[in-house]
């Protein structure tokens, strides 16, 4: 969990997402996804599930509440 992480690797993501906030850029990678058929109880039908990478939707948290905070300081 990201909260588990040492102060040092909160600041080197801090940083990284802040470069990227700034330039507009996104990897690539970051918006990929695995899909992945999980059977049902009965077996006869599946439902699919999507499997992202954690930075990219770590990332997308943080843009999220940054934009919100700027809804709410426009109010």
């Amino acid at each position: 969990k990201v909260k588990q992480l040492v102060i040092k690797y909160h600041l080197l993501l801090l940083d990284l997402f802040n470069n990227m906030f700034l330039s507009g850029t996104y990897p690539d990678d970051w918006k990929t996804h695995n899909e992945h058929s999980i059977p049902k109880s009965d077996g006869a039908v599946v439902r699919p599930i999507s499997l992202t990478p954690c930075i990219g939707n770590l990332f997308g948290s943080m843009v999220k509440n940054r934009v919100v905070l700027g809804m709410d300081k426009a109010e």
